[in-house]
């Protein structure tokens, strides 16, 4: 494609929009490409172009003027979807481009016609755009929450967040929405639904893990800042939330107390659940003890631990938590409290530090580890959960029971 076609399509809306309106336009061209740059979104800059300069491009016709284009561009299908005439303009942008230009571009068309109401299955470019266009900086509906979006989330997290609070507005000023939008949110509810998260911002890729079930968010191991949580968090539904923590080390814990102060300003009631045997990493003379462990590393700059996590409920072997059919499971070895959560109805194990992907182990040269414990812990997994086990490690990537037990034979 030549970026040729979007200067001109450029130069049209300029020739079709008032000053302001032309403005809006390159304001929404210009969070397309910033979104698109710290994502590192498989999208040509051409086709960002030329959504952000074509999507209002008819912003301005006269009523009548757009329903008489509707007709003339045999575009009626859409006004089941786009009934109201506050839409109009975007059903007729692609046709009048191409008879102006003589160009067209399917997907480009597709988000054009749906960056006010989204709608399923959308593509990156159609939710690029209809989050641009929702949250370009002259905007006056715009929050830190929003800006909090923006700067951390995920495309998907920022796009459904904002359906949701579109619908929320919609719903306060008693006004209609077209049916696309209630699908597409729909569909954002279903798909986070049992969908394992994982997130790794920290200098040790620690791997945190958000996972949802109807109305209640699983929050494992908070080792990110709350920041790179919050817009999954804020873009869900959810009512409540379990916070377990499969052992104490610093690297797992250390945003704990971050993360309930962010769940209570949200109003999200919490519970918090940790081995028993590691209740030392969650006393009095913890936060000491992991201001001296950050200090050690050389990492004051990363980690900030104002305050240690409160635990609601200290776990023993074998122990249920309340959060689908998750169990505890005792795995001493990495530290003396180390311990596993795992889910039979989803095939799933957190297995914190115990054992990772690739035939890894956790490391048995700490104070309180135990090489002669993690001998018997792997044996102990291993003969426990079954081979489609899928494992979900503190660090790494993820694997399956299957998988290592192939590399560790001497432990079964």
């Amino acid at each position: 494609m030549q970026s040729s076609i979007s200067s001109v399509i450029q130069a049209l809306a300029k020739a079709e929009l008032s000053p302001a309106r032309y403005q809006h336009s390159a304001r929404v061209v210009y969070v397309m490409k910033q979104i698109h740059k710290r994502l590192h979104l498989p999208i040509e800059i051409d086709l960002i172009e030329l959504a952000g300069w074509a999507h209002d491009i008819a912003r301005e016709w006269p009523e009548e003027v757009l329903a008489s284009a509707i007709q003339k561009y045999h575009r009626t299908d859409y006004l089941s979807s786009h009934a109201h005439p506050a839409l109009w303009h975007a059903i007729v942008a692609m046709p009048y481009i191409q008879e102006q230009c003589g160009f067209y571009h399917p997907e480009v068309d597709q988000a054009v016609i749906h960056h006010s109401t989204a709608v399923k299955n959308n593509s990156l470019l159609g939710k690029l755009l209809f989050i641009a266009d929702e949250c370009e900086p002259a905007r006056d509906h715009l929050t830190p929450t929003h800006h909090l979006m923006l700067a951390h989330g995920s495309l998907d997290d920022i796009y459904y967040f904002i359906i949701k609070e579109q619908i929320k507005f919609f719903h306060q000023i008693n006004q209609s929405l077209s049916h696309l939008t209630l699908d597409a949110y729909k569909e954002g509810r279903d798909l986070m639904q049992k969908t394992i998260k994982s997130f790794h911002q920290n200098p040790f890729k620690e791997n945190t893990y958000l996972l949802i079930h109807e109305q209640t968010m699983l929050i494992v191991d908070p080792g990110v800042k709350v920041e790179e949580l919050a817009p999954t968090i804020l873009a869900s539904e959810i009512t409540e939330a379990k916070i377990i923590y499969t052992h104490g080390h610093f690297d797992h814990i250390v945003f704990g107390y971050d993360l309930e102060q962010f769940l209570s300003l949200q109003k999200i009631p919490y519970e918090s659940y940790a081995p028993s045997a590691e209740s030392f990493y969650f006393g009095e003379k913890a936060l000491a003890h992991i201001q001296d462990v950050i200090k050690m590393y050389g990492l004051e700059d990363f980690y900030h631990c104002k305050n240690i996590p409160t635990i609601q409920r200290f776990l023993e072997d074998a122990q249920p938590i309340d959060f689908l059919d998750f169990i505890f499971y005792h795995t001493p070895g990495h530290s003396m409290g180390s311990g596993v959560f795992y889910s039979k109805s989803l095939n799933t194990l957190f297995s914190g530090d115990t054992i990772f992907a690739n035939g890894s182990i956790g490391r048995t040269d700490f104070p309180d580890s135990s090489p002669q414990q993690m001998e018997a812990s792997l044996q102990r997994i291993f003969s426990l959960f079954p081979s489609e086990t899928t494992l979900y490690p503190g660090h790494g990537m993820r694997s399956t029971i299957a998988r290592e037990r192939e590399i560790h034979r001497e432990f079964h």
